[in-house]
């Protein structure tokens, strides 16, 4: 395998890291922004209050 062959391969792998990196990133954002929201309902109602002011806690 030539030099050029290697070198292309190491910057397909780079570009599959950059991909992955930008993936979990976002996976991260969306679960912590959007999951306590979704979880609102719930959260209200163990504690006994409504969804409003769960939601201004």
């Amino acid at each position: 395998m030539s030099s050029v062959n290697k070198g292309n391969k190491k910057l397909e792998n780079r570009g599959w890291l950059a991909v992955i990196a930008i993936t979990l990133g976002a996976l991260s954002f969306i679960v912590t922004e959007f999951l306590p929201v979704g979880l609102i309902p719930d959260i209200g109602e163990s504690f006994g209050v409504s969804e409003g002011a769960a939601g201004l806690a």
